[in-house]
């Protein structure tokens, strides 16, 4: 879950000027930093991570908990993995109130309800930041 971004390091380092601008776009106008990043480069931050990883021999596990942790899909697997774990991490970090109410609609909702998880959630968002509220 740590290196989840490692892609923009990548953006950062070679295109520093471009990323930036890019970056002020998603600032102002609170576009995803990804679909930006595809827009501009035809690939985003999670794409280049997880062939960085993959270059490097990280596991399969690992490469696919970055490439995927902007993407949810609940057909990929039957129980809680490493790739979920960082996925539901990420929304939690960057947007706690997404999970803030019990919404069946979602489909990370479904997941965690078919797999017996869905009392875990309240729980992970004791670990993410909060505005106005104290962390536990």
């Amino acid at each position: 879950g740590i290196l989840h971004d490692i892609g923009k390091i990548i953006f950062i380092k070679n295109m520093p000027e471009i990323y930036n601008e890019i970056y002020k776009q998603h600032i102002q106008d609170g576009i995803p930093l990804y679909m930006l990043e595809n827009q501009h480069f035809g690939v985003n931050h999670a794409e280049v991570g997880g062939c960085i990883m993959e270059t490097w021999g990280f596991s399969d596990n690992s490469i696919n908990s970055i490439i995927f942790h902007h993407s949810f899909d609940p057909v990929l697997e039957n129980t809680f993995n490493c790739v979920h774990s960082v996925y539901f991490a990420n929304i939690l970090e960057k947007n706690p109130e997404y999970f803030s109410g019990i919404d069946m609609t979602k489909p990370e909702i479904k997941y965690l309800q078919k797999l017996n998880i869905l009392e875990k959630l309240q729980e992970w968002r004791k670990y993410t930041k909060f505005a106005g509220e104290k962390r536990e």
